[in-house]
């Protein structure tokens, strides 16, 4: 049978080629692939690390706290 591989690739592209499918070429294999955009912020940034715990807790009794 055939065999199919999906690759997912993050990265930046002009709105104008959003939903365009076309054909790439590399190490002498050929791929068919599909812009599909969305409005994250993927371009050039990496994923910012999540906050300590502490500051969610601290956060979480000053809260509480001006509650009083």
């Amino acid at each position: 049978g055939d065999f199919h591989v999906v690759l997912y690739e993050k990265s930046c592209v002009l709105q104008a080629l959003c939903g365009i499918t076309g054909e790439r070429s590399a190490m002498g294999l050929n791929f068919t692939f599909t812009n599909e955009c969305c409005n994250t912020h993927l371009c050039n940034r990496a994923a910012r690390p999540a906050p300590p715990l502490w500051s969610v807790t601290l956060l979480t009794l000053l809260t509480a706290c001006s509650a009083w």
